[in-house]
């Protein structure tokens, strides 16, 4: 039995959207759990718009004219593209593929990669929120703990075992002062179930930091000061933009096993040199056998021309803490809910 844990954190600002003449909608899955596939990137060819999937793996995309193609990416993943004919919902599957990271090598100065990322390391304090002089807004905030594969106590089994809901208001003053308001809060699920974080937690999670803490564990981001000593890394594909934007989708991977490592892919606009998304995983293996796998999702938009996140999702999972039980002279092995 795994122990999940899952934390959800959204942003909720209002934004302004100017009407297209064709919007489809649809939703990006796992073709072999059935999982949904979060920020996913779906791009369309001929309209050259560009929208990540939601948390549940939905997402919303317009055409300027039909048929158009999109091409669907996700790293781990075989890239989908699906003709659309007609204003229809599309269930679109992704294929997992084996992950072959191929050794990159980074020739100083004058790898065009090494220079874009360096323009982007140089850039990104113009893009960090805790260097705005003063923002605020609404969030809301969710813990969700699952119960995977049990052995025992059927009923729970892809149950959540406990959900805490929290919605805030917050107010950032440069240059370190914060303040917070709870506006509602709700829990559900057994009363004494020990969680390490509160809902809010991630929020102060920014990929501009030079470290991001997650669990008590400080993490080098991948577009740190420092980022070259520790990363390597490697363009998988761009994606054109009508406004004549572009994006590079880049793989990031350590240059060494470390704990305070981490490997996924970023999605990086070419022309404001900002993040639009990226996904994120421990890549070094703990040597504390109760230390959870840990892993992050986030999405960015431009508002009021500052860049914020707009979505988060955090997932910890436990895969190691076990027990033990006698059932009808047989022993079996489970973790013991205890985090």
């Amino acid at each position: 039995m795994k122990l999940i844990a899952r934390l959800s954190v959204f942003i909720l600002l209002i934004l302004n959207v100017v009407a297209q003449e064709i919007t489809i909608q649809g939703k990006v899955l796992d073709a072999k759990t059935g999982e949904p596939v979060s920020f996913a990137s779906v791009y369309a060819v001929k309209s050259k718009t560009y929208v990540p999937t939601n948390s549940d793996g939905t997402f919303k995309i317009k055409l300027k004219t039909l048929p158009d193609t999109l091409n669907i990416f996700f790293l781990g993943y075989e890239k989908v593209s699906r003709v659309v004919k007609n204003n229809e919902y599309l269930v679109l599957k992704l294929q997992p593929k084996e992950l072959t990271l191929e050794e990159v090598v980074i020739v100083p100065t004058k790898d065009p990669l090494l220079m874009f990322m360096k323009r982007v390391i140089k850039n990104k304090k113009n893009l960090n929120p805790k260097n705005y002089k003063y923002y605020e807004y609404d969030s809301y905030n969710k813990i969700l703990m699952t119960l995977e594969d049990t052995l025992f106590l059927d009923s729970m089994i892809n149950s959540h075992l406990f959900i805490w809901e929290i919605v805030t208001h917050k107010i950032h003053i440069a240059p370190n002062k914060d303040y917070e308001k709870i506006l509602a809060t709700r829990m559900s699920g057994f009363e004494k179930t020990l969680i390490p974080f509160t809902p809010t937690d991630l929020q102060s999670i920014s990929f501009y930091d030079n470290q991001i803490t997650i669990s008590g564990v400080n993490y080098i981001s991948p577009i740190a000061v420092s980022a070259f000593l520790h990363y390597k890394y490697k363009a998988l594909d761009t994606l054109y933009k009508e406004n004549g934007d572009s994006i590079f989708i880049i793989e990031f991977i350590p240059k060494k096993n470390a704990e305070n490592l981490l490997q996924g892919s970023m999605l990086i606009s070419t022309k404001e040199l900002a993040l639009l998304s990226i996904q994120a995983k421990a890549a070094g293996n703990s040597e504390n056998l109760l230390a959870p796998e840990i892993s992050v999702k986030q999405i960015y938009e431009k508002i009021n021309g500052k860049w914020f996140t707009v979505q988060l999702i955090g997932l910890l999972e436990y895969k190691n803490i076990k027990g033990e039980t006698d059932t009808k002279g047989e022993k079996y092995t489970y973790p013991i809910v205890n985090i």
